[in-house]
């Protein structure tokens, strides 16, 4: 994300992207030279399988690069380092990326304005709280039982038949 042609989705992506406090270790260790997921965890003292997640989502949002490369035994390795970027947000670069930003249809809303789509109403309140009481209420002679619980039938719950376990 560097200079002023960054999109306020980029800007989304990047500042989504490191607060993670492993992503930044590991954007810090690419800094001194390119390394594999292995070499990573050892240098970081953390787990590849913690780790291994981390430098895709770098990589996703255009952080860090991969390249696969082949060891001298034959073994696949692939290798991250990372890209030049500069995340500074100021308030003038966001109300400059805001512009830019997309909507769910994955439109920007400079777009929107220059084709002047109309916009959106908000949807009508819906009765949905009314519509699950009324259908979790039971019936006349129903019992409520949660799912996966057979009820108890109402003979079970009577009392015993007089002269049964009497003491």
């Amino acid at each position: 994300m560097t200079g002023p042609a960054a999109t306020g989705d980029d800007l989304v992506r990047v500042l989504a992207t490191l607060p993670d406090p492993h992503r930044l270790r590991v954007v810090a260790a690419l800094a001194g030279g390119r390394n594999y997921v292995s070499g990573l965890a050892r240098e970081l003292g953390i787990s590849r399988a913690l780790l291994q997640v981390h430098p895709k989502k770098l990589e996703a949002a255009g952080l860090v690069s991969s390249r696969l490369e082949l060891s001298d035994d034959g073994k696949a390795m692939k290798f991250y380092e990372v890209r030049p970027f500069e995340a500074r947000p100021t308030p003038e670069g966001i109300v400059t990326a805001v512009r830019t930003l997309s909507d769910e249809k994955g439109l920007s809303r400079d777009v929107e304005r220059q084709l002047d789509v109309p916009a959106r109403k908000k949807a009508a309140p819906t009765r949905l709280r009314a519509s699950l009481h009324r259908n979790a209420s039971p019936r006349r002679g129903e019992q409520l039982v949660p799912a996966g619980i057979k009820p108890v039938p109402a003979s079970a719950t009577a009392s015993p038949p007089s002269g049964s376990l009497s003491s």
